[in-house]
């Protein structure tokens, strides 16, 4: 019986593929089985699964007859025989040891499910990633201990991907995904399920997994995500039959926070949807009665999702123009960067993911304007980072004239400012970058 089972659904991911099963194979634990379901792909990708298969005998090629995620899923659990069970996006990768911390955890503890931690990624050239950490949840006085999930139905808000973790096969069996088309939002109702009828969870504050943000094709830019939801929190309302007063909380605090994405993704997308209409509307109606019966306590949440709450339910369109506009300003920044680093060479003052954000912005606009980054961690100096030298503010001055230097420290630019005056670059020649760094900003012009 191999240790974990790796479920990997497929439709239409040549781009992708290799990288991800490459990154599976690599696995430092390698006792276990991989379970490839396929959904008819025509671009490619079954023909690379099928050449996998030939060489590594783990692998296992499973042709699904729906394009549904949860019936790809519902096969692979049924199909599974490893003690533990866990998924991976086959448009995504893992790190090396992350069955292998995962399973260590799991046997340790005997827990129903543990998870780890991600960084979301998007790959502007193959030496110049941007990335933002994703915690497990961001629950307080959970991490790195043996919880009862159950005591803890805010978890359903915070722990949000399914792919996260392994989960003991005669646990899982008894999980049941919505088979709706597509493979949008069928992860909400696995989470209720086992979050709900776990005895035993652990969630590590170790990162395991790399989720990619740069696929279009993803199903959080689908236009139907309203209809999704619908369908998919009709589905779960079924499980919260008998279940106490803080469960139908978490489940619609959950709704709105996801009718959120999908408005922030609708401005993304720079119209509103028309044909999303209906299905707003059954959400927004579900949202207010919950209000009126206090399920939902808007005073209760965080500041922005209080905002959109408001907003949401007086009016949609206002709600889309507002998220225009927040989205407009972010690009407003942004602009004021690229207008500044035009023509210029740019050194990137900031080693740190914000200084990592801009190389990315910079590349993605203007490739090949970013010549260095600099720092006054001397640990960093003669190092490169996606693929720029790493150097001494002193040396960056000496080596590097008419440049721009595009300073990314958020709590300490001042004094990185008057640093570099002190080494006698004029004001001109410097640009205070504090964001924001997300990642909407990549996916619009």
């Amino acid at each position: 019986m191999p240790k974990v089972t790796v479920i990997m659904p497929s439709l239409n991911v040549a781009k992708y593929i290799s990288a991800c099963m490459d990154s599976v194979l690599a696995q430092t634990l390698q006792d276990i089985e991989i379970l490839a379901i396929d959904a008819g792909s025509d671009d490619g990708t079954l023909e690379i699964l099928q050449k996998y298969a030939t060489i590594d005998g783990r692998i296992k090629v499973i042709h699904s007859d729906r394009k549904s995620y949860g019936y790809q899923l519902n096969m692979g659990i049924a199909l599974a025989v490893g003690e533990y069970v866990g998924v991976v996006e086959t448009d995504d990768k893992i790190m090396p040891d992350m069955f292998q911390t995962l399973y260590k955890s799991a046997i340790k503890t005997g827990a129903d499910y543990v998870k780890g931690c991600a960084q979301s990624f998007m790959e502007i050239t193959p030496e110049i990633i941007v990335s933002n950490r994703i915690i497990c949840t961001s629950l307080a006085g959970v991490l790195e201990r043996a919880i009862n999930p159950q005591k803890y139905p805010k978890l359903f808000v915070t722990d949000r991907f399914l792919w996260l973790g392994i989960y003991r096969k005669d646990f899982i069996k008894k999980v049941k995904l919505n088979e709706t088309p597509g493979a949008a939002f069928q992860d909400i109702g696995f989470m209720f399920q086992v979050i709900s009828g776990a005895d035993k969870a652990v969630y590590l504050d170790k990162d395991v997994y790399f989720y990619r943000q740069d696929n279009i094709g993803a199903s959080s830019y689908n236009v139907r995500g309203f209809r999704y939801l619908t369908e998919e929190y009709a589905y779960v309302k079924q499980f919260l039959q008998g279940k106490g007063k803080e469960w139908y909380q978490a489940y619609y605090e959950k709704m709105l926070n996801q009718c959120s994405g999908r408005f922030r993704m609708m401005a993304v997308s720079g119209m509103f949807w028309e044909e999303a209409v209906s299905d707003i509307e059954i959400l927004k109606d579900k949202l207010a009665k919950a209000a009126d019966s206090k399920l939902l306590n808007f005073e209760e949440l965080a500041d922005g999702t209080r905002k959109f709450s408001k907003l949401f339910l007086k009016d949609s369109r206002e709600l889309y123009e507002y998220y225009v506009y927040e989205l407009q300003q972010k690009k407003n920044k942004v602009c004021d960067l690229l207008k500044i680093a035009d023509h210029h060479q740019v050194v990137i003052f900031g080693c740190g993911a914000l200084g990592k954000f801009v190389h990315g912005l910079l590349e993605s606009r203007l490739s090949g304007m970013a010549v260095a980054y600099c720092d006054n961690n001397s640990g960093l100096w003669n190092t490169k980072l996606q693929g720029l030298p790493v150097i001494a503010p002193e040396i960056a001055v000496r080596c590097y004239s008419n440049v721009i230097y595009v300073i990314t420290g958020v709590k300490s630019a001042e004094n990185m400012r008057r640093q570099l005056y002190g080494l006698g670059v004029s004001d001109t020649c410097i640009y205070v970058f504090q964001g924001p760094s997300d990642m909407a900003l990549f996916q619009v012009k």
